[in-house]
């Protein structure tokens, strides 16, 4: 925004700046034909030329030139000849010296019209005033005979102060312009982007939930759980590896009893319920950062991290009774619900979590097969 706004005052300054070269170089070429037409003879005259000037003839052309110029803002003056000598010049000093060196003037003697802006600190005008701080615009253009012919060539400073507070006056309103068109566009483009991230991110989201958690509970699914549980064993191989004594992780799969008679008898809604009263039981059972999810349909799976395989056991006997106690309401129903537990403890972490979970698996079937509703535990 800042480079546009730049690029947007510079090219104004431009545009004005050449605008005023125009209008300056266009009144200097006018007003330059006019002096030419009334005052040839007495420039261009050769007989004149080469006779030379009296100094009454000088001052009383000098005063004609002056007050013909007055009313145009023009501060100087100066008339060459084809060789490059000044013939007359408001400066009457530098009459009769020759510019050779000057492009602008080389440039005037071929048929081309140029002019450039100056800033003058101090400038003297042709009533012989000083002027502070004034802009000039310095306009060389050749002049004509009858025949069309080069004879010369003609310098004029036309003071284009005026002009300044305009050409600020442009850039400003065209900075303030873009700044508020580009303010806008910016700012709705903001909340559009900021709106489409909105959108992006919520289904960044829910993709994430998708991907990491069961819809019905909430919980971690099982790829999530893979991947928890291939973290904590490469976290207990980086201890060994640290030389740090090892941590266990106990590892605990729980399936409800009789779900599908609950199915049968009171629809899945009902299950649905059951299985989401189960998962808050456990999770508000759990430590913090123990690892809770859905396995598949009623089976769920819990890791245990730094817990052996004594505790482990406990903690799922200590859930075992939460589950039991206390009935569960579905629907204006109580029902009461036990679950089987199987234990298992992994203590070498290059053991693949597919043996360990297989024998955790295990030891709840042999819970099931026992008369379910107990826990069961498997080295």
């Amino acid at each position: 925004m800042i480079v546009v706004v730049a690029l947007t005052a510079i090219t104004t300054y431009n545009s004005a700046k050449e605008d005023v070269l125009n209008i300056a170089e266009n009144d200097a070429v006018r007003i330059g034909t006019i002096i030419v037409k009334h005052y040839q003879y007495d420039l261009f005259n050769k007989n004149k030329l080469n006779e030379g000037w009296s100094s009454l003839e000088i001052d009383m052309f000098d005063r004609h030139v002056k007050d013909f110029l007055s009313p145009f803002e023009i501060h100087k003056i100066k008339v060459f000849n084809s060789n490059s000598e000044i013939i007359y010049s408001n400066e009457m000093d530098i009459i009769g010296i020759k510019d050779k060196n000057n492009e602008s003037l080389i440039k005037a003697l071929q048929g081309k019209i140029n002019s450039h802006l100056v800033h003058e600190d101090e400038i003297v005008d042709l009533s012989e005033e000083k002027q502070l701080n004034a802009d000039v615009v310095e306009t060389y253009f050749p002049v004509y005979n009858e025949k069309g012919e080069i004879v010369g060539a003609m310098e004029l400073y036309v003071d284009v102060t005026r002009y300044r507070d305009e050409v600020i006056h442009r850039v400003t309103t065209s900075v303030v312009s873009i700044s508020a068109i580009l303010i806008v566009v910016f700012a709705i483009s903001y909340f559009i982007v900021r709106m489409g991230s909105k959108e992006v991110k919520t289904l960044l989201d829910r993709l994430y939930n998708m991907a990491v958690y069961d819809t019905l509970t909430g919980i971690y699914n099982r790829g999530a759980i893979i991947e928890q549980a291939n973290k904590e064993l490469s976290l207990m191989k980086r201890r060994i590896i640290n030389g740090e004594p090892p941590k266990c992780l106990g590892i605990i799969m729980t399936d409800l009893d009789h779900f599908k008679k609950i199915n049968d008898t009171y629809g899945h809604q009902a299950g649905d319920k059951v299985l989401c009263e189960f998962t808050e039981r456990i999770r508000q059972s759990l430590r913090e950062y123990d690892i809770y999810g859905r396995w598949g349909g009623e089976e769920f799976v819990i890791l245990l991290p730094e817990t052996d395989h004594r505790k482990a056991a406990a903690a799922a006997e200590r859930l075992r009774k939460i589950i039991m106690e206390e009935p569960f309401s579905i629907n204006g129903t109580s029902l009461n619900i036990t679950a089987s537990f199987g234990v298992t403890c992994c203590y070498d972490p290059y053991e693949s979590f597919d043996t360990l979970l297989a024998k955790a698996d295990e030891a709840m079937y042999k819970a099931k097969e026992s008369g379910r509703n107990r826990v069961v535990s498997k080295q």
